[in-house]
């Protein structure tokens, strides 16, 4: 158990380091809007995301929806085919529509984000992106390799592909 807490505090350590750099790519992804009923608006979230996780060594691919923004699938570049993986997801919409920035923009208020999509799930997004970048960087390895898949999903879930991610 000492070992678990030790890593657990090291990781804790390295992302108080980082708030600085998880705060600006918070504020970048809710500057890019994405509602839900407007597939197009995917791009440039999508987009960014797909930068950012190439950047960590993944090997991103876009996956059209018929009637939404598609979704990304995003596997490891030195990934063992066939072997058993661990499945991060989550989705790049929001319920806010177009517009929504002009009357409430994205804002920093007290050492708090707030503005569409900062909490669900833009912000779980780049939790999750920093807290990868923390185990490698420390040098920790993962159970499993690990996969992730970033979709177009908060109300439209049934209309994506179900057999890209298995």
């Amino acid at each position: 158990m000492t070992e678990a807490v030790d890593r657990a505090r090291a990781i804790l350590a390295h992302l108080e380091d980082q708030v600085d750099a998880m705060v600006e790519m918070l504020v970048d992804l809710a500057s890019h809007e994405s509602p839900s009923d407007v597939p197009e608006s995917q791009v440039g979230v999508q987009g960014r995301l797909t930068d950012v996780l190439e950047e960590m060594d993944f090997r991103v691919r876009h996956v059209p929806g018929r009637e939404t923004g598609g979704h990304l699938l995003a596997v490891p570049r030195n990934r063992d085919r066939g072997m058993p993986v661990q499945l991060l997801v989550g989705h790049t919409d929001t319920v806010w529509p177009i517009g929504t920035t002009d009357s409430m923009p994205v804002v920093i208020e007290n050492g708090i984000v707030h503005g569409p999509g900062t909490f669900d799930m833009k912000g779980g997004i780049v939790q999750a992106i920093f807290a990868l970048r923390a185990i490698r960087s420390l040098g920790f390895d993962f159970l499993l390799p690990l996969s992730g898949s970033l979709t177009q999903m908060k109300k439209l879930v049934a209309l994506s592909p179900r057999g890209t991610c298995e």
